[in-house]
């Protein structure tokens, strides 16, 4: 990732807009999250995370279940991240 984003600057890129979403469950969510708050602070370069947790179905799980999984697993669990993010600023 670092390398992409140091070919994004050299291009005179100054904000990336980056998504998460496609790991469809919460702890690759999450890692993902976390990469690119730590590419945040290795770069100087803006980078915008953006969760697009519901944009596809997972295999093995009917839409009921992936919404269900979406709203009581994925999304507390990333604004838990975002609140301990925003409280390590201070």
């Amino acid at each position: 990732m670092i390398e992409r984003l140091q070919a994004m600057l050299r291009t005179g890129t100054t904000l990336v807009e980056a998504k998460s979403g496609y790991g469809l469950e919460k702890d690759t969510e999450i890692k993902m999250l976390k990469v690119l708050k730590q590419a945040k602070t290795k770069q100087p370069i803006e980078i915008v995370s953006n969760f697009c947790g519901a944009h596809s179905i997972p295999k093995g799980m009917s839409e009921k279940e992936a919404t269900k999984d979406l709203i009581e697993v994925q999304i507390p669990a990333i604004e838990v991240l975002r609140v301990f993010i925003f409280l390590l600023r201070k």
